[in-house]
């Protein structure tokens, strides 16, 4: 794991750009002794990178760490391009990246408006997850994983309540669970 807060991986793997498709495609498939049994592994998540004129500075920034730069060119770009979820993501993480937790969380949101399958986004789960660490700002991000993320965040919530080196992340994620159950029960959300 990279080096940062809690284990988590900071900078710039959360906020480099996605492979292309033809990247992709260019993967070499898992190799499978004879005698083992196909793996059946779920597709990884990844965004949308949206052609859109600017967004490569963006990115270059992002990779260059120039985080204030970086973050000026996206909300530059989040007012050229409002419906962009790919944008406000980037947004987000660069805050989450700068322990900006509440614009993160507002990034991450406006993301999720533009683009529901943003929620299934490893980075932003991890993010989110990563802020319960914060005693100041974790009912926030427990909010906004309880009210926005749901589902999509209970494998990463349950691996934190287990294994995070972070005592408050766990417990605190151990909370998330043990009230998702009581909510299910109770038929609220």
């Amino acid at each position: 794991m990279g080096a940062g807060l809690g284990g988590w991986a900071l900078w710039p793997t959360s906020t480099g750009p996605a492979p292309t498709s033809s990247e992709r495609a260019e993967r070499p498939a898992p190799v499978v002794a004879k005698d083992e049994p196909p793996r059946s592994e779920a597709p990884v998540w990844e965004p949308v990178v949206e052609p859109l004129a600017g967004i490569e500075e963006a990115q270059r920034l992002i990779q260059a760490q120039r985080r204030d730069a970086a973050l000026a060119a996206l909300k530059k770009l989040a007012v050229k391009h409002p419906a962009s979820a790919y944008v406000r993501y980037l947004e987000g993480n660069v805050n989450f990246d700068n322990l900006r937790w509440v614009d993160g969380v507002a990034a991450y949101r406006a993301a999720l408006r533009n683009d529901a399958a943003y929620r299934n986004a490893p980075v932003l789960i991890q993010n989110a997850i990563r802020c319960l660490v914060s005693d100041r700002f974790h009912r926030t991000c427990q909010d906004f994983i309880r009210t926005e993320l749901g589902e999509a965040a209970v494998p990463a919530l349950e691996e934190a309540a287990r294994a995070n080196p972070m005592a408050s992340v766990r417990a605190r994620a151990t909370e998330l669970l043990r009230r998702r159950r009581t909510d299910a029960t109770s038929g609220a959300r």
